[in-house]
């Protein structure tokens, strides 16, 4: 859309893309109506560029350049909307574009679009989308109009021309041309139809107009005749059971509002703070899962420990393997203990294979001792006992 305090650097409406395919540099290039539909939703959803960034245009592409002078901006855009197979630009030009514009030293314009945009926050592809648009003299896609400036006289000219037919206005914030998302509505069927507001070409328009217009500071803008029109324009469009009451009530109307609109925001703090003692409850339990799973950890952790230090000091005889079970949970339990009362014991020399007493045969028992250790080395037998009852029956079997 195009105000009238801005209008000096506003461009009329320019053709960048259509639908159509192409063959570009060897590849096949298609554009759908659906193409052009999703770089319109993604530049007005703000998700390239997030505003208040603007999506720029240069000159030939040169945004990316890092010289300066290449780089610079021919203009912002402003607006953008599809027309039939057409996607259109509102551009605002910058003073020297405007210059080369008026002096036909550039033409024409040319679209930069990726076909798989990845959102920078979600990291989502949201299909194609509009990242600049370049002015040139070389574009790829022919057959385009010229680029043209909306003039400021020609477009004030029509809209004095409007106040005329109409008794209306021409109010300093009015739109100059018809906002984009109302191009579907004839200019016969504006409430004020010289600064293009209150749509009525629907039922639901023209409902929302009478809502809108009933409030004083928007009423405000008018005379009380140019009040009276605009009523008369907006009533014209109403339901039958709805003209009678229309416009009665408008201060009311605005407390009414103004209560609704309080209501909805306590109702959407409440919502959030609902939310929030959810999300602070759902950590809450994972706290609670991870302190527990922490705490299994730990335990197996300390068991596994403790069998290891029981496995040793059983290889080492330093205790019996009927002690194994008992000073495997006195170590999970106070390992300090467990190991100064082991210490204290020192070496238990286990009776020979046949029950002998080591003291009768000292040197016969500590032979046998170290051949089972090697045994159990050499068949990777966890323990000191299943190692002795193995290498008996293994000479036995000889």
């Amino acid at each position: 859309m195009k105000y009238l305090s801005e209008i000096s650097d506003v461009g009329k409406p320019v053709e960048i893309l259509r639908t159509g395919t192409w063959d570009y540099y060897g590849q096949k290039m298609v554009v759908t109506k659906e193409t052009l539909e999703n770089m319109v939703k993604n530049f007005k959803e703000g998700i390239r560029p997030e505003p208040p960034t603007q999506l720029v245009i240069d000159y030939n592409h040169g945004s990316e350049e890092k010289d300066p002078e290449l780089s610079k901006a021919a203009g912002w855009l402003k607006d953008l909307y599809v027309e039939g197979d057409k996607l259109f630009m509102i551009p605002q030009w910058t003073e020297n574009a405007r210059n080369y514009i008026q002096n036909k030293e550039f033409r024409y314009v040319s679209p930069e679009y990726a076909e798989h945009y990845r959102d920078k926050k979600t990291g989502n592809d949201v299909g194609p989308t509009l990242l600049a648009v370049a002015i040139t003299n070389r574009p790829y896609l022919e057959g385009q109009e010229g680029i043209t400036l909306a003039e400021k006289e020609e477009l004030h000219k029509q809209a004095e021309a409007r106040s005329k037919k109409y008794h209306i206005h021409v109010r300093k914030d009015g739109n100059l041309t018809i906002p984009s998302e109302y191009k579907d509505c004839p200019e016969g069927d504006f409430a004020d139809p010289v600064n293009y507001m209150y749509p009525c070409n629907t039922e639901e328009r023209a409902i929302a107009a009478s809502k809108y217009f009933s409030k004083e500071k928007n009423r405000s803008f008018y005379s009380p005749e140019e009040q009276k029109i605009i009523e008369g324009r907006i009533k014209k469009h109403l339901p039958e059971r709805m003209k009678k009451n229309a416009f009665k009530g408008g201060k009311m109307e605005e407390k009414v509002d103004r209560v609704v609109e309080l209501t909805e925001k306590i109702a959407e703090k409440d919502r959030i703070l609902a939310e929030k003692e959810k999300i602070l409850s759902e950590q809450e339990g994972k706290i609670k899962a991870l302190t527990e799973e922490n705490k299994k950890l730990k335990e197996g952790l300390q068991l596994a420990e403790a069998n290891e230090w029981v496995e040793k000091s059983l290889s080492e005889h330093k205790i019996l393997p009927t002690e194994k079970e008992t000073l495997t949970k006195l170590y999970v339990s106070n390992k300090k203990l467990a190991e100064e009362l082991i210490e204290k014991r020192g070496v238990i020399v286990p009776k020979g294979v046949k029950g002998e007493d080591i003291s009768e045969q000292p040197d016969k028992v500590l032979n046998e001792i170290e051949m089972i250790n090697k045994y159990q080395k050499e068949h990777n037998i966890k323990t000191f006992a299943e190692a002795r009852i193995e290498y008996e029956k293994a000479k036995e079997g000889k």
